[in-house]
């Protein structure tokens, strides 16, 4: 363990500290086709319609960053041959999306977006309330509950990349993963190869109240970005929503020593609960994330 230069932030290093646990056999854990969620809920494509998305000026004739909706960069211009890196959001639980403006944002003052959008990448932030008669829950809820969401989060992940590798001012090969709380799981347990990388906010890769199951579906050299507060009320170490689970960390240390994942950083915010996305240090950490990695092979 190192305490970083800045004494807000405590940086650790990844270590085995327990086994990963078993994957019931039932459970499609990463690999739920959209096409067979869309069955179930025919709106479906709205999730991925009504996605914010933020375009760098640099990819556009206009030279002006675009902040709008999935749905309408059909009728943007983009500049000819030019590609951008992408990220793909998912949110947390609730109706994150504020429509009251002039365009669509991130609820809460998150600051998503904007950042990964002046940066350079393409924001895609697909709206898991954007279908009808979408299920939620109020915790605490039996566990199938939460895997009946975990499973729609998982289809809109899967939804947006298939879309996203046909698009041709798409990166395909610098395409990124980024999710907060419920979205953080999703992004985590997510086996498709289209995401070059992920980063994981605010979950910590170990069973508790929201699953049994925890699990990371990206490749064992994918880089791969953990950032948690240690004060979470959800997923820390003490949290009181995951009571009795002692071998818990509150981190995903454990879980990416045990799959030997060689690229990974592991950031723990001490001051920090479950709102990391407000720390004074998280747009730094995630904006060096993805600028170490775009344009590197991971080895």
């Amino acid at each position: 363990m190192r305490l970083h230069t800045c004494l807000s932030l405590l940086v650790l290093p990844v270590f085995g500290l327990w086994a990963s646990f078993a994957i019931g056999a039932k459970l499609d854990l990463g690999a739920i086709d959209p096409s067979q969620m869309a069955e179930t809920y025919p709106d479906f494509d709205q999730s991925l319609n009504r996605a914010v998305v933020g375009v760098p000026g640099s990819m556009l004739a206009s030279g002006k960053d675009f902040y709008g909706h999935y749905e309408d960069m059909k009728d943007l211009k983009f500049v000819k041959d030019k590609k951008a890196p992408v990220v793909v959001y998912m949110h947390g639980s609730g109706q994150a999306i504020d429509r009251s403006g002039d365009f669509p944002k991130l609820k809460w003052d998150y600051g998503y977006a904007e950042w990964v959008t002046q940066a350079g990448y393409i924001f895609v932030a697909p709206d898991s309330y954007g279908m009808k008669d979408r299920p939620s829950f109020s915790s605490p809820v039996p566990k199938e509950n939460y895997e009946q969401v975990h499973n729609i989060r998982q289809a809109e992940i899967a939804q947006a990349a298939q879309s996203l590798v046909q698009q041709s001012y798409a990166n395909t090969d610098e395409m990124y993963l980024l999710g907060v709380s419920e979205g953080a799981m999703a992004a985590a347990r997510y086996h498709g190869k289209e995401f070059k990388g992920r980063l994981v906010l605010s979950w910590s890769c170990e069973p508790g109240y929201f699953t049994d199951y925890p699990k990371v579906g990206a490749g064992s050299k994918d880089p791969v970005l953990n950032i948690m507060g240690y004060r979470d009320f959800y997923f820390g170490k003490d949290a009181p929503y995951s009571t009795g689970y002692a071998k818990n960390t509150g981190n995903c240390a454990a879980h990416l020593s045990v799959g030997n994942y060689k690229n990974a950083r592991v950031i723990i915010y001490p001051e920090s609960g479950h709102g990391v996305s407000y720390n004074q240090h998280m747009k730094g950490d995630l904006l060096n994330f993805l600028s170490y990695w775009v344009g590197r092979k991971a080895e």
